[in-house]
């Protein structure tokens, strides 16, 4: 299991097992790059409120307007009732899985998780082209119009359905690492299965929990494809509309208030969930555990489980086949040079997320290291910088970076380079929250003993930690290259010309009405997007099983 660690949050730890003896000092060689990316996680941040600072008296003035209010209660709104549905769908799910003897618990995970691959913005296409008021559902009724679902209707259905999973795999893993005695103690106490869950199983998993509700918070705070396609006014969407008509003080103003809604969410979730704690599994947590008998419920639960993974996944699967099917079918021109434009738009996309991966694991590797090797101030300052990029919607990093190189490095605008590092710091904290927790579990007194047989720190490193370490650097450059893979705006506002991604080739012909092209692309995108899915899918098969 992956995931779960990938989205781990920053926070006091304890347990001194992985630490190393007190007055070992930290290698210059690690110290000074973890600060570097630590204090590049933070610049995007920095150049929003400069850029904003500079900017004419209306970009302020529209800071206090009641417009930008309005885009408050509105964006918060939205994350605020997309977190409660995923949290509603994916805790009883996780409940059901783990502890349940619910018929094809393998084939259920896997398929529940499968959203993960699914832009939100190509799941948001599927929902209104299905339901929308001139959809697939108003031509099978017959009717001549049917409820208009844009708007915040829309935004809502859509992005809940693709990411419950964030809030479902952590605690799928939260709850199924707990260890089996403590709940048959509580059992042979003669405590029923539904109390036994609220009392004592999902207290344990409630930093899980709150892990992936912080993640569906930010994303629905970040998400521009879904408010674009829905027509519902957000942040995200207006500050692109801002941009896109050149008034780019305004648009950082908008983005730092935006940044700092962020920051708020962070620090309360972070408060409610806790001082976090990486340590490793207990023994008993992996010992067979019986799952509780719920006789005829079990296909009833079994049935929910599949109408969540049809809703999402299946709709969206089914409307791309269509939209391939029946544009072809009709003979609508793909145009001569589709092929080859497909071709390189999946070049393109395995070449850009493989290269981002790659370089996010190696960037977050000394943070990691400081972090839980040498826990103190210093550490823990490295660490909420780091985290700090999380809070940061791609759009707004995609703004600052736009700054930059129009002010100081023109020669670097709209160049693959700026792309990649851009990228690269969006997505730092999944590689980051991968590696420090396989790190966390690995014992220092391995690499102890092989600084006592007289090997160097660094032989040490490539020797013995990073060879130990290489199933936590796998998960997370699995979980970077899947971002990368279905991000959008970021890559929308700083890729060369010419330069295109699957994402980028489902967005603009699906704007522009060819859904024939659009739902080519679209599959293609799903299937690439499943190869590091499987990295995830694989161990939850045979853990479910």
């Amino acid at each position: 299991m992956v995931e779960p660690v990938a989205i781990a949050l920053p926070g006091r730890r304890r347990g001194m097992g992985r630490i190393l003896p007190a007055g070992t000092r930290i290698p210059v060689a690690v110290w000074l790059p973890a600060t570097a990316v630590a204090v590049g996680s933070v610049l995007p941040a920095a150049v929003l409120a400069i850029t904003a600072l500079s900017g004419d008296r209306n970009a302020w003035s529209t800071l206090v307007s009641t417009r930008t209010l309005e885009l408050t209660a509105r964006s918060v709104g939205l994350a605020a009732a997309v977190t409660a549905t995923t949290l509603v769908i994916a805790i009883p799910l996780a409940l059901v899985l783990t502890r349940t003897d619910v018929p094809g618990r393998g084939f259920l995970t896997v398929g529940l998780n499968l959203p993960l691959v699914i832009p939100s913005f190509v799941g948001a296409f599927a929902f209104l082209s299905a339901f929308g008021p001139t959809g697939m559902l108003r031509d099978l009724l017959g009717a001549d119009r049917i409820p208009d679902l844009t708007g915040f209707v829309g935004s809502w259905a859509a992005l809940s359905l693709f990411t419950y999973p964030y809030v479902l795999l952590p605690t799928l893993a939260a709850l199924r690492d707990q260890d089996p005695s403590v709940e048959d103690a509580a059992r042979s106490l003669g405590v029923s299965p539904t109390r036994l869950w609220r009392r004592v199983a999902l207290p344990q998993a409630k930093p899980a929990i709150t892990a992936g509700a912080l993640m569906v918070s930010l994303y629905t705070l970040s998400d521009f494809g879904v408010p674009s396609i829905m027509r519902f006014d957000t942040f995200t969407r207006v500050i692109y509309d801002q941009y896109e008509f050149g008034d780019r003080s305004t648009a950082a103003a908008l983005a730092l208030v935006l940044v700092l809604i962020t920051l708020v969410v962070v620090a309360v979730q972070i408060r409610v969930r806790g001082p976090l704690r990486l340590e490793s599994t207990a023994p008993g947590a992996r010992r067979h555990r019986d799952p509780t008998r719920i006789g005829i419920w079990r296909w009833p639960a079994a049935g929910a489980a599949a109408l969540v993974m049809l809703a999402s996944v299946g709709v969206t699967a089914f409307v791309l086949l269509w939209w391939t099917a029946t544009g072809l079918a009709r003979g609508n021109p793909l145009g001569s040079g589709f092929g080859t434009e497909l071709l390189g738009a999946t070049t393109s996309s395995l070449g850009l997320s493989l290269v981002v991966a790659v370089l996010a694991v190696a960037a977050v590797l000394p943070v990691a290291i400081v972090v839980v090797r040498h826990p103190g101030r210093f550490a823990s300052t490295l660490e909420n910088l780091t985290w700090a990029s999380h809070g940061l919607p791609g759009l707004v990093i995609a703004l600052a970076f736009v700054a930059v190189t129009i002010a100081w490095l023109p020669a670097m605008y709209q160049t693959i380079y700026v792309l990649v590092v851009a990228l690269c710091l969006h997505f730092l904290p999944q590689a980051l929250g991968a590696t420090q927790a396989a790190l966390g579990r690995m014992n220092p007194h391995l690499e102890e003993a092989s600084r006592g047989l007289g090997r160097t720190w660094s032989k040490t490193l490539f020797t013995v930690t990073l060879p130990l370490l290489l199933r936590g650097l796998v998960a997370g450059a699995a979980l970077v290259f899947l971002n990368v893979m279905k991000e959008l705006p970021v890559t929308l506002l700083l890729r060369p010309i010419g330069f295109d991604t699957l994402a980028i080739r489902v967005w603009e012909p699906a704007v522009d009405g060819f859904y024939t092209k659009a739902g080519i692309a679209g599959l293609v995108l799903i299937l690439v997007a499943s190869l590091p899915m499987a990295v995830v899918a694989i161990p939850e098969w045979h853990r479910a099983r």
